[in-house]
């Protein structure tokens, strides 16, 4: 009986961690990393709860990012300079 509520009860945690992220197919991101704004490809980026963006490169490399320091976008990104 342990065995079954143990099990019913990691079942609904992972159900929880799967629908608590919004996952969207983007084209780039403008990170802070480190001082430097840096443009880099994206593959997809979600964003999860208590604003941390999870971002997967072209490159296969996964980032995960403060919503202060990630600006994710599709084509063009409006920056005065």
């Amino acid at each position: 009986m342990k065995r079954f509520l143990v099990t019913i009860v990691a079942l609904m945690f992972s159900a929880i961690c799967l629908t608590s992220c919004s996952c969207e197919k983007q084209s780039k991101a403008y990170v802070k990393i480190g001082d430097e704004w840096k443009v880099v490809a994206v593959k997809n980026a979600c964003e999860h709860t208590y604003g941390v963006i999870h971002l997967t490169l072209d490159d296969g490399t996964e980032l995960f990012v403060n919503m202060s320091n990630c600006i994710v976008y599709d084509g063009t990104l409006p920056i005065k300079k």
